[in-house]
């Protein structure tokens, strides 16, 4: 039987993100999956994923759900914490003393009744994601449990499919949006549970994940490569540079050192970044970690009239400029690491 306060968390749940905005302010980041707080983004509020609805703070190891939260930032003793809710959700009709029939029939709004329920029988956190993909993997729903709790947080905008070096799919990385402009890229993956059990769910790709467009690189080796940042990005400079292979690595910034680039031996490397910092060092890094293989790499010099945050994805138009004098646009990597240091 559903409890009062299960109840009740779950009406608090579905408002997580005024919740937070009123409580803790504005966050340090933010994405779809979670918001940070802090200096160093220690204290962390989960909107998907097996902690959604739940906070963390690294630095204490304390976590909770929406009435610990309510509690510890309140300094409230939970029997105050129904009042303080109840006040917060402004639902004048709701009786003071909030009834077991009262939460139970309410705390489910239309909009959420069909979100994610975890099933029970088996432990999420021990799946194995399967490389690559069986070929008798069943084809993946968004519209049912365990992956339709994603479609809270945004529309589905974009799926890229990552394969092997044999084209064999590996995993997808899933591209959702809202209309705030937030963007989300979880990966998907399917994975075998510790019961035998297969299932689509979002889990990453672990370490030493395959390039994006890899297999492209092995059907075109005589082709020059040119290393974008995300995998829209890459998908328009595809386009755009037909006598090129375009590739990228999944999980942003942070992921680039669980990539193997090892396929990059022996090949021309163009790095093209995002013109922002972050962008540039991520390039930075990628050229540092291709010195392990031989390979040299030419980095592009973005125009300091480009906007911010522009990449191939952008327009270019008005811009003073054309894509292939862009792409001549190369400096060396000590030259750019001296650019990045000013």
């Amino acid at each position: 039987m559903t409890t009062l306060f299960e109840c009740l968390n779950e009406k608090l749940a579905n408002r997580l993100d005024y919740l937070c905005l009123e409580l803790l302010g504005e966050p340090t980041t933010k994405t779809f999956h979670h918001w940070r707080y802090g200096k160093k983004g220690s204290f962390c509020v989960y909107f998907s994923g097996p902690y959604e609805g739940r906070f963390m703070d690294y630095e204490t190891g304390v976590n909770g759900n929406c009435l610990d939260l309510i509690a510890r930032t309140k300094s409230l003793k939970m029997g105050d914490v129904l009042g303080w809710s109840k006040n917060w959700l402004g639902d004048a009709k709701s009786p003071t003393n909030y009834s077991e029939n009262y939460l139970r029939n309410s705390c489910l709004s239309e909009n959420s009744k069909n979100l994610y329920e975890r099933p029970k029988d088996f432990d999420f956190e021990g799946l194995q994601p399967l490389f690559p993909i069986p070929s008798d993997a069943t084809p993946f729903d968004l519209k049912k449990p365990p992956l339709n709790f994603m479609a809270k947080n945004g529309t589905l905008t974009s799926t890229y499919l990552y394969k092997t070096e044999n084209g064999d799919p590996f995993g997808y990385v899933m591209r959702f949006e809202n209309e705030k402009g937030y963007k989300f890229v979880p990966p998907l993956t399917y994975c075998k549970t510790k019961t035998g059990d297969c299932l689509w769910y979002f889990k990453g790709f672990g370490d030493n994940r395959p390039l994006y467009n890899l297999h492209d690189l092995f059907l075109k080796p005589d082709l020059p490569v040119l290393v974008v940042e995300g995998e829209k990005t890459a998908n328009a400079a595809s386009k755009l540079f037909r006598d090129h292979v375009v590739v990228t690595w999944s999980g942003g910034v942070g992921a680039i050192k669980k990539t193997d680039f090892s396929p990059f031996k022996g090949r021309k490397i163009t790095i093209f970044p995002d013109n922002d910092a972050p962008g540039m060092r991520a390039m930075m890094e990628i050229g540092d970690l291709l010195k392990a293989f031989n390979t040299s790499s030419l980095l592009i010099d973005i125009p300091r009239n480009f906007p911010p945050k522009w990449d191939l994805a952008d327009s270019i138009e008005d811009l003073g400029v054309s894509y292939e004098e862009l792409l001549l646009r190369t400096i060396g990597q000590t030259i750019a690491q001296t650019i990045v240091m000013e």
